[in-house]
């Protein structure tokens, strides 16, 4: 798999995954430039979370303060069993690549929704990261891409650039655990 604006590092533990994510995420200031690399996800076990993919929808983006102008990603999962249908996301800080230590935090800068979900469904209701390496709030997952015993989701995940970021690339680690909330589906 070829993944062209992000480097990952992926590892499953029990019924999560955590990724190291390093996106070539270049704030612009008043000029452009377009960069990437390519990297392979791997992966350890196929009794978990499955991450099917990650496709990058923005990878550069201006720091003033908004989504509209921030990063976005789209994150394609298959979870084990349709009794796990709720799941919550940890992320950690951005931080500056190279020799910088800029960082951005997470907190009010980051929020997701999944058109499978019940209660964050759209931007409009989309959940919102509160504080960095810290579950979420329970999003619900009634919907299912499969037609199968397994659950596939696809979950956007937007962040917004402070107007203090400096101009730089980023990366973030985050982490995606479900859960079981109604056993009865």
């Amino acid at each position: 798999m070829q993944i062209n604006t992000a480097l990952i590092k992926f590892l499953i533990v029990f019924n999560s995954i955590i990724l190291a994510l390093a996106p070539l995420n270049l704030i612009n200031a008043d000029s452009s430039l377009n960069a990437g690399v390519t990297a392979n996800v791997v992966q350890q076990q196929t009794s978990n979370i499955t991450l099917n993919s990650i496709t990058a929808i923005k990878t550069s983006g201006i720091a003033n303060g908004t989504f509209q102008d921030g990063w976005e990603w789209i994150f394609d999962i298959t979870i084990p069993s349709l009794s796990e249908d709720s799941l919550v996301m940890q992320f950690s800080n951005w931080s500056a690549l190279g020799s910088g230590t800029s960082t951005i935090p997470v907190a009010g800068n980051i929020r997701f929704f999944s058109s499978q979900s019940s209660n964050a469904n759209s931007e409009s209701n989309a959940l919102y990261i509160s504080s960095a390496n810290t579950d979420s709030t329970i999003m619900n997952l009634p919907g299912n891409l499969n037609s199968g015993s397994t659950r596939r989701v696809k979950i956007t995940v937007q962040s917004k650039i402070p107007p203090s970021a400096n101009v730089g690339g980023y990366s973030l680690g985050f982490k995606i655990k479900t859960l079981a909330i109604n056993p009865n589906i």
